[in-house]
């Protein structure tokens, strides 16, 4: 009987694995040279076209079900409060006031068209130049390469999509003369230039749950060419001001990515063991950033790398079994604030303390949530890839 259980789960291994190098050599394309050195890495489902339409289609159609909402529900605000804090000691002081100024920001989007501002013949005019523009940059710069092995300043050299932005916004504000219109579009232009950029980062914290989990022969690859993309990862996230850490990748570069990496989950590791006594069930440890635990006797899954938010070092929960679209909906909300906030007549300063808030939520956490795909596209799990491709409210993923 015991030969028989072993034999079974041995064969679930085989099956596990053969299903893992599938889904990994079905996405990832390795490239190398006449002399067979590894020199990219690629993302098949990452390509040249670009339409800034699905996007202007998600974030009217995100509104008009907020504004629904808007207007059936009386708890409204105490709704968003709860999403936003739902730990009781969270509900003062800072949180609060931000807080505060979100649920003003979607007020002030209560009574805006987006369908009719955006059928603009100058508006449209802006979102297509746009549009052409990034689609020149990304036939001109290869958005599938997501690891470069031989070049220590492949990405740290490549901020072209932003330049296309400045030029779209400053265009934007000579054809767009009233206010709320230049502002809305703006904050889609802005939103469009950032999520195409996200993407890469989202895909290479997939590659990095492949490399944690997978032997590197049988991703075809060796140890060494495994190092050398890591350190591609991290010197892609290197920002463009800080010239002594692009040094530093040059300087180190056989082990720069395994150092940061190695360093990320350690402190994963050590936030879930100064974590660890608030939940009351351990499940399995998915990756380097990601563990299953029982909170408050709800199954969730949490993010060790980033916290809940700007005023709670709590693990961001990354998904709930038992409450599968709040995530979801906190990321629908706080993107709808972060356009309704450029409608209110705040100071600047403040404005931008509480877009910071905002961002605090979800910007990061969606990133580090690539791992989290990964793992469900290890085990061909449908549904969960589905309910994190989601949740990723980035409509420019749409070959995940």
């Amino acid at each position: 009987m015991i030969k028989k259980s072993l034999a079974i789960v041995a064969a679930f291994i085989f099956v596990s694995n053969a299903l893992a190098l599938e889904s990994f050599h079905n996405r990832f394309k390795l490239i190398r040279d006449d002399s067979g050195k590894l020199v990219e890495i690629r993302d098949a489902s990452l390509t040249f076209k670009f339409s800034i339409w699905p996007y202007v289609n998600h974030i009217t159609e995100t509104l008009e079900r907020e504004q629904d909402r808007m207007n059936q529900k009386s708890n409204y605000e105490a709704e968003i409060e709860d999403l936003l804090a739902e730990e009781a000691y969270l509900a003062g002081d800072k949180n609060s006031e931000n807080i505060e100024r979100v649920i003003l920001s979607l007020k002030s989007l209560q009574g805006l068209d987006l369908r009719v501002m955006l059928q603009d013949e100058s508006v449209k005019e802006v979102l297509e130049v746009f549009q052409t523009k990034i689609t020149e940059v990304l036939q001109a710069f290869n958005p599938s390469i997501i690891a470069r092995l031989d070049n220590p300043s492949f990405f740290y050299q490549r901020n072209v999509t932003y330049q296309v932005l400045t030029f779209a916004l400053n265009f934007a504000k000579k054809k767009l003369s009233h206010l709320p219109v230049l502002n809305t579009v703006s904050f889609i232009l802005m939103e469009s230039e950032r999520l195409i950029n996200q993407r890469r980062m989202y895909h290479q914290n997939m590659l990095l749950h492949y490399f944690e989990r997978m032997d590197e022969a049988e991703l075809k690859m060796t140890a060494s060419e495994v190092d050398l993309a890591y350190s591609s990862i991290y010197e892609s996230r290197i920002p463009w001001f800080a010239v002594w850490e692009s040094k530093n990748a040059k300087k180190n570069w056989a082990n720069y990515g395994v150092n940061k990496f190695f360093q990320e989950f350690r402190m994963a590791t050590n936030k879930l063991r100064s974590k660890g006594g608030l939940y009351t069930q351990m499940g399995e440890r998915v990756n380097y950033a990601f563990q299953e635990v029982v909170y408050k006797g709800e199954s969730v899954i949490v993010n060790l790398v980033d916290k809940e938010s700007m005023f709670n070092s709590m693990p961001a929960v990354a998904y709930s079994f038992d409450r599968p679209n709040r995530v979801l909906r906190k990321r629908s909300v706080l993107q709808l604030g972060q356009l309704g906030l450029s409608f209110l007549t705040i100071n600047g300063t403040i404005k931008d303390m509480a877009t910071n808030f905002i961002k605090s939520f979800y910007e990061n956490q969606t990133l580090t949530e690539g791992a989290l795909y990964a793992h469900f596209d290890i085990q061909n799990n449908e549904f969960m890839k589905n309910e994190l491709k989601k949740q990723t409210v980035n409509p420019f993923e749409t070959s995940l």
